[in-house]
């Protein structure tokens, strides 16, 4: 179909140049940085999120 095609051009043109990431050194996550990124949030620390918002704020850039 015409919409397929257009996405699959879209996406596969092969102008475009992409990065190539093989060479590049990443920083890793610790173990003790994993689990912690893995727990569950505690209850508490969500309303003290959401409390600590300004009341006439939105989250995010401004």
């Amino acid at each position: 179909s015409h919409k397929v095609d257009f996405f699959k051009d879209l996406y596969t043109d092969p102008g475009i140049a992409r990065p190539r990431l093989e060479n590049l050194a990443f920083d890793t996550v610790s173990l003790e940085d994993r689990l912690d990124l893995e727990r569950k949030l505690e209850e508490v620390e969500i309303l003290s999120a959401i409390r600590a918002l300004g009341a006439d704020k939105t989250p995010g850039p401004e």
